[in-house]
């Protein structure tokens, strides 16, 4: 219920940002509506959840949400809810960190293809993400993760993960985060740019330039 309040709250936030917004900022909820926001020069928003704490074992929460706009989610944050288990921010790991998807995760997983919202796999436990690969019919995304082989973090993606994201017509979204960067784990400012720089090579050669995005 708490984590339903706050998504509800963050959602208002959102709209609100877009009707004040004159034009300049739009939730978009297709592709159709990125592109015409594109071309008027407005800032193309996608309403998206990280963690689904706020969405009950029934989806009942999730139609509502789409209904409300809602065209993106990952299944988990770094922690445990009814759908999965998110990997922990651990370095150096593997993702490989516990069990899968929930029979709840399996069917939440199967409802976005339905609807036609976008799983997230950033922050999704290895396990997690062969299940979701196992079961879904549309591209695999993680919107904000980079090279396990640069930097072994339990976030970042392994040489199959790439794999799999690749053979789907998938993508993946550079984290900027220097400890998903640099190959002592370490969060620091002063990161040079070059090691941002061999993680973009990297994901362009695993993926494509259509399958990397910033």
């Amino acid at each position: 219920a708490n984590a339903l309040a706050s998504t509800l709250g963050m959602a208002s936030i959102l709209f609100r940002i877009e009707r004040a917004s004159g034009g300049a900022f739009s939730v978009c909820r297709s592709a159709g509506d990125i592109r015409a926001a594109m071309e008027r020069g407005s800032m193309a928003a996608v309403f998206h959840i990280e963690g689904c704490e706020a969405i009950d074992a029934d989806l009942a929460a999730l139609d509502v949400l789409y209904a409300a706009g809602l065209r993106s989610l990952g299944i988990v944050w770094s922690r445990e809810n009814i759908f999965g288990h998110g990997v922990p921010f651990r370095f150096p790991s593997s993702p490989d960190t516990g069990p899968g998807l929930t029979d709840a995760g399996k069917e939440l997983v199967r409802a976005c293809n339905k609807l036609g919202v976008l799983v997230d796999l950033s922050h999704l436990n290895e396990k997690g993400f062969r299940d979701v690969a196992a079961i879904s019919t549309a591209p695999l995304v993680a919107t904000h993760s980079n090279v396990h082989a640069l930097c072994p973090h339990a976030r970042n993606l392994t040489d199959w993960q790439l794999g799999a994201i690749r053979d789907s017509g998938g993508m993946v979204g550079l984290n900027f985060a220097t400890g998903f960067l640099r190959p002592d784990g370490h969060m620091k400012s002063d990161t040079p740019l070059d090691i941002l720089v061999r993680h973009v090579d990297a994901l362009l050669e695993a993926l494509g330039a259509d399958g990397v995005g910033l």
